[in-house]
């Protein structure tokens, strides 16, 4: 029997629900956008987040920053969840030169205003052979129009702060899922590495780090087996 349950699922940075727009209707199950909250800090969002979500638990997914974020729910609140999915994201803290690049963006927002997604910083997250596909690139865009310069201020003030989640991750072993593509160069290849000692790890042939819109055939099909395969008791 299918497991009729919907999949909560967070979306990454300047995204909204259309981010699922080609993920959902391959899905065996509904999904059910929650969008990332207003708040200052990584646990300011998770205590937003769990107060969003049921109380029972529930098959949450994580796309990018929302990867995180889910990490940092189920180590929060374990029992809370009966499988996490983390794509496109190493739940780490950030290197240095990001960290110095946000605020370095905020510096010039805060100036010069918000002049919206750059095709330089799509291609730094889409793979090449996607580039050339609007259906991707106007959807990314679109996004970040929508949600505008307050949106984009918010999640980098407040999430450029983060803890590497290893430790308390490995201890959850199978209850987390993790599935990043292949061309993405967001996602720490070491940390994966390490992970996958404990825990199920999928990498995505061909895919950039925006793998929702990129490969949503590849990745329907890892959260349909993600949603039916056991997990493993804890020791």
């Amino acid at each position: 029997m299918i497991d009729s349950s919907p999949i909560y699922a967070i979306p990454g940075t300047m995204c909204d629900q259309q981010l699922w727009q080609f993920l959902r209707p391959q899905l065996e199950q509904p999904l059910v956008h929650i969008p990332i909250p207003n708040a200052d800090s990584v646990p300011g969002l998770v205590r937003a987040l769990l107060a969003q979500l049921p109380d029972t638990p529930v098959d949450l997914l994580g796309f990018s920053l929302g990867g995180y974020l889910a990490a940092a729910l189920v180590v929060a609140a374990p029992d809370r969840f009966a499988r996490v999915m983390v794509s496109a994201n190493s739940p780490c803290a950030l290197p240095v030169d990001e960290v110095k690049q946000r605020r370095q963006l905020l510096a010039w927002v805060q100036r010069q205003g918000y002049g919206g997604l750059s095709d330089r910083k799509i291609a730094q997250m889409v793979a090449p052979a996607n580039l050339a596909n609007r259906a991707i690139t106007d959807c990314m865009k679109a996004m970040d129009q929508r949600l505008g310069q307050a949106v984009l201020v918010s999640q980098l003030s407040a999430t450029s702060d983060r803890r590497d989640l290893y430790k308390p991750l490995a201890a959850l072993g199978a209850k987390v899922t993790y599935c990043y593509g292949e061309l993405d160069r967001l996602v720490n290849r070491d940390w994966m590495a390490a992970i996958a000692r404990h825990a199920p790890v999928c990498e995505l042939p061909g895919a950039g780090h925006m793998l929702p819109l990129e490969a949503p055939a590849l990745l329907a099909r890892e959260i349909n087996h993600w949603r039916i395969a056991s997990i493993a008791p804890q020791t």
